[in-house]
């Protein structure tokens, strides 16, 4: 019989998506265990469906596929669709002694996943390996959150209520965020809090600079009852 080689760590599947790593990171964070983070990267195979990548790594760059050997987790940590192949392909490797846990639903096939947590909007039904979540995990401790409160409580105890928190996406892989959608909503919430609310906006990464200028032209008229953190688009 093939000896197996074990450890007691929790490998961490990082991909090149920053929504998938942090929250990859914020359960770590969570955990009192020894964590290995195992960066990667996916070629073009990983286009293809889960039904056909099945168990394996073939779908990563090839100068990322050595990290993965001996010893083997205890856990594996993923998180997206494309994960879900290598959280099996290393199960598989060391014969079911690492568990992989997969963050976010990855399609099928997914019997053989320990655990499977998803967001309560996806409406995927719990079951004997699936688990919902209301929010994501996330990457904030404690400390950088209270850190946070002091630092911004100056400037946003001064705006009146009701305050309204604003947070700006952009574009996927399937839609266009346009200026011309934020200038509407913006519109809508302006109406929305009348003459004694205020707003709290934030962009993110993927807000385009014509969607970041749209807003800062729109929320002119509040005057000093918006707060605009403007994402560094160069950073």
């Amino acid at each position: 019989m093939k000896k197996i080689f074990l450890n007691n760590d929790i490998w961490l599947l990082l991909d090149e998506r920053a929504g998938n790593r942090s929250q990859v990171l914020g359960v770590a964070n969570a955990l009192n265990n020894r964590c290995v983070e195992k960066p990667f990267q996916y070629n073009e195979l990983s286009r293809f469906p889960n039904w056909l990548l099945q168990k394996t790594i073939i779908h990563l760059k090839t100068r990322y596929r050595n990290q993965f050997k001996p010893p083997w987790p205890k856990i594996v940590i993923g998180c997206g669709r494309r994960s879900a192949p290598v959280g099996l392909w290393i199960k598989k490797k060391s014969n079911n002694h690492s568990h992989y846990i997969q963050i976010l639903w990855p399609g099928w096939p997914n019997k053989s996943i320990d655990l499977i947590a998803t967001p309560a909007h996806d409406q995927i039904n719990t079951g004997k390996n699936i688990i919902n979540f209301l929010t994501s995990p996330h990457i904030f401790s404690k400390e950088q959150l209270n850190q946070a409160r002091k630092k911004w409580s100056a400037t946003l105890n001064k705006l009146p209520f009701p305050r309204i928190a604003v947070l700006i996406g952009g574009d996927t892989r399937k839609n266009k965020f346009l200026p011309s959608h934020s200038s509407s909503m913006i519109k809508l919430l302006i109406n929305f809090i009348g003459s004694s609310g205020s707003l709290m906006i934030t962009t993110s990464r993927r807000t385009s600079k014509a969607t970041q200028d749209c807003i800062k032209k729109e929320v002119n008229i509040l005057g000093d009852r918006v707060v605009f953190w403007e994402k560094d688009l160069n950073l």
